[in-house]
């Protein structure tokens, strides 16, 4: 059983100025999905974009600064899919699912 965390962060960028990194080095969950992080995974710190102890699969929006989201899993994921094979919306940074051993969780 996992356990799974939903956050809307309105721009990962900020959250790690306020404390992303202490709340996530707290957290007792096991799956955490982020929504609007609005940034490509190069404009992050490092101790965001791969913090210890996590494994981290984005999905950005083609368009800079819009939507974006992100799983952070204690376990390894299987499979990792970006977008549902859709052409139109592949690149709107709004889906990213992964395989972990029992469940399939999206964000």
């Amino acid at each position: 059983m996992y356990t799974v965390t939903s956050v809307n962060v309105n721009g990962l960028r900020a959250a790690a100025k306020k404390g992303f990194v202490e709340w996530l080095a707290g957290t007792s969950a096991d799956v955490l999905c982020l929504q609007e992080v609005r940034a490509e995974p190069e404009q992050l710190p490092e101790e965001v974009r791969e913090p210890e102890g996590w494994h981290v699969v984005y999905a950005p929006a083609a368009a800079k600064g819009r939507a974006g989201v992100s799983l952070f899993t204690r376990r390894e994921p299987e499979r990792v899919q970006v977008g549902f094979g859709s052409a139109e919306f592949d690149g709107s940074g709004r889906y990213v699912e992964v395989d972990l051993p029992g469940v399939v969780v999206a964000s």
